[in-house]
């Protein structure tokens, strides 16, 4: 299980790249949520390595934009064997 955001092909790709090798099935889970959504649960997050407490409200701002136009929706033509895509139900 590889838990991280992953936004883009170029990403992906290197996991992608090792399943292959192991000849593994790959599924994807795909979680979409608005982009104020994601901004709250950024501010509220606790303990992560790279996003702290006290960032500010334009880093959360900037950090989703990128998030947006970076983002890449997964394809099967990447590899994947399925696409799970889950919407949030707390909008």
């Amino acid at each position: 299980i590889i838990d991280r955001c992953n936004i883009n092909k170029k990403q992906r790709s290197y996991w992608l790249e090792i399943a292959k090798e192991f000849n593994i099935e790959v599924y994807c889970v795909e979680f979409k949520i608005s982009p104020e959504l994601a901004k709250e649960r950024i501010k509220n997050r606790k303990n992560h390595p790279t996003i702290k407490e006290n960032t500010s409200l334009e880093k959360i701002d900037a950090i989703v934009s990128m998030f947006q136009k970076e983002y890449q929706e997964p394809t099967f033509d990447e590899g994947f064997n399925y696409i799970i895509t889950v919407y949030s139900k707390s909008e």
